[in-house]
């Protein structure tokens, strides 16, 4: 019954798991960096579902 809610819920744990190391390690560009670099890639997958290149069930189009 919750299924369809827990990816979102996931992605978002996910995306503030590597944030709230990195906004300490400011005065440490690098490891600030690779931090906010590894918190994009949950969120890279909503937007690469909405491409239909990357969607390998298409629905049809509708004139």
């Amino acid at each position: 019954m919750c299924a369809p809610s827990m990816p979102p819920i996931g992605d978002m744990l996910r995306f503030a798991a590597f944030p709230s190391p990195g906004y300490p390690h400011r005065s440490d560009p690098s490891t600030h960096k690779r931090l906010t670099l590894c918190a994009t890639f949950p969120l890279l997958d909503a937007g690469f579902d909405r491409w239909s290149v990357f969607d390998p069930y298409p629905l049809p189009l509708a004139n």
